[in-house]
């Protein structure tokens, strides 16, 4: 009889526990100390499993820092792409998600066929990743990896009326043939059946200089392409701490993604919306250029002329 009565205090008092445990989890959430924002303090992370393998390919540098970076930044994000700063010592970026939320998985009966991925809007996103990311830079070169700074990407652009811009949908996987396609396109489009056939994970940290300074620290964030042939895109990168530069189009007007906006060696975007291009009746051009003082890419001339 004890017996049964111990054990049916042992079941009460378990029962106790997981109640005041869930009353004290569940109606608030557990603060991340690193990025000092709110996550579900029962996180589904086992999904990602297997996205978070995937994902880990394209992952660049010193598997041993990766590692660190990956525990400093805990479970509850998913890690997107981290890689070493090609015009910095000792300097990652990281690119990290809260919350993501996951296209389905690419239809590789349509890649077979050389037909995924294939029509305007969803070439560019491919399999895509929703949610709120986050851009941190970590210094490596002493007995310790450290934490410089983080900054949350803002996706706000004067062509698209984004109700979160602190959300957005950039690509995961996409094919071959969308992403890098091989020397073999150039010579015909019959010939990129093998890059429409393959799937790649998307990197998104691919550095390039876009400021002028002679540096290889900055990378383009590549957004949705609506309509055909006009991407919304952005530039963020590292210059002392991780940021992302804002893009004026007028001298109070700020924003941080813009139309097709690729910045040259020197800093500079030369943008121009074509007569004829969806319709259009009056040959617009535009001049960016990056102001090192405000870091910041500024209009500096604007033109505009009826079509013929």
């Amino acid at each position: 009889m004890k017996k049964y009565i111990f054990a049916a205090a042992g079941v009460a008092l378990i029962g106790l526990t997981v109640s005041f445990l869930w009353q004290k989890f569940s109606s608030k959430a557990i603060l991340n100390p690193i990025r000092n924002v709110s996550v579900s303090p029962f996180p589904t992370v086992v999904s990602w499993v297997n996205y978070q393998r995937e994902a880990e390919t394209v992952f660049g540098g010193d598997k041993a820092i990766i590692a660190i970076i990956k525990e400093t930044l805990g479970t509850n994000v998913f890690l997107r792409d981290v890689q070493p700063v090609p015009g910095a010592e000792n300097i990652y970026l990281a690119i990290y998600i809260d919350n993501p939320v996951f296209d389905k998985d690419p239809d590789l009966k349509l890649a077979e066929e050389g037909m995924l991925y294939f029509s305007c809007p969803e070439m560019t996103i491919g399999q895509g990743i929703g949610g709120a990311y986050h851009l941190a830079a970590f210094q490596t070169g002493g007995q310790s990896i450290d934490l410089i700074n983080e900054q949350t990407l803002d996706f706000i652009s004067p062509f698209t009326d984004n109700p979160a811009p602190y959300q957005a949908k950039l690509s995961f996987k996409n094919t071959k043939f969308n992403v890098e396609p091989s020397s073999a396109c150039k010579s015909g489009f019959e010939k990129c059946q093998e890059d429409q056939k393959t799937i790649l994970v998307t990197k998104l940290l691919k550095f390039s200089e876009y400021t002028g300074d002679g540096k290889p620290n900055e990378f383009q964030i590549i957004g949705e392409q609506t309509p055909c042939g006009h991407i919304m895109t952005g530039v963020s990168g590292y210059n002392g701490k991780a940021l992302q530069y804002p893009i004026y189009t007028a001298s109070s007007t700020k924003t941080t993604m813009f139309d097709n906006f690729t910045p040259d060696d020197k800093g500079e975007v030369r943008w121009q919306f074509s007569c004829g291009d969806h319709g259009n009746q009056a040959e617009q051009n535009k001049l960016f250029r990056f102001n090192a003082v405000r870091q910041a890419y500024l209009l500096i001339s604007a033109s505009e002329k009826k079509c013929q």
